[in-house]
């Protein structure tokens, strides 16, 4: 089968999933003084954030991108097609490469840090992801192993060369973002914050603050 491209593929995951940060379940926050955070777990945000990220990541493993990106920040499609962008996804599944993705529980969430627009907020969460590879993809999956390897951690991850896939068991971090008067979560990977154009939908001083949260 002919394969595009892998990149821009690999690129919108990244953006969109979660990639690998220094994580910690407890919720000790290292600052010029320690502090400790009040328990997270009955924040009355927290339902809802899990609510959301697991419809995220349900249409992500079915491969309703319209509903997954749906659950993305909308500012990022400021700066990227959304409609490139499901086209993209739908293109790479339906030539043999499938992500799935489930929350297994939540671990931790900070507290919120807003600008004048968005309410934004670190998750963590354990999650199982699987990339599976169809007989004839038409490149070797192998070829992903070292880019997994970066973004995951090998000892996170497991490659079944007899069935051309990947697991990756881990805590994962990501971003939850709302409009300041909504309670309508959406999802962003910490690392878009590091990419060149994140500057102009992502505010510098709520990005200081979310990552003393990922010690």
């Amino acid at each position: 089968m002919m394969m595009t491209n892998p990149i821009p593929y690999i690129f919108i995951m990244m953006i969109f999933v979660s990639c690998r940060c220094n994580s910690t379940s407890n919720a000790i926050v290292e600052d010029s003084d320690t502090t400790k955070v009040e328990s997270w777990a009955s924040d009355p945000d927290v339902p809802l954030i899990q609510k959301n990220l697991e419809l995220h990541l349900k249409a992500q493993s079915e491969g309703d991108f319209v509903t997954f990106t749906r659950y993305a920040y909308p500012r990022l499609f400021e700066t990227m097609d959304k409609a490139e962008v499901i086209k993209t996804m739908e293109t790479y599944r339906a030539e043999g490469m499938i992500q799935e993705m489930k929350l297994i529980q939540m671990k931790f969430v900070s507290p919120a840090f807003a600008d004048s627009l968005y309410k934004f907020r670190l998750i963590k969460f354990d999650g199982i992801m699987t990339i599976q590879f169809s007989p004839d993809y038409g490149t070797d999956p192998k070829s992903f192993f070292n880019m997994l390897k970066e973004e995951h951690g090998e000892e996170f991850m497991v490659y079944d060369e007899e069935k051309k896939k990947y697991t990756i068991e881990r805590e994962f971090p990501m971003y939850a973002t709302c409009p300041v008067d909504s309670t309508d979560w959406t999802f962003l990977n910490y690392t878009y914050t590091t990419m060149s154009g994140s500057a102009q939908i992502f505010p510098f001083e709520v990005v200081r603050q979310l990552k003393t949260f990922e010690k």
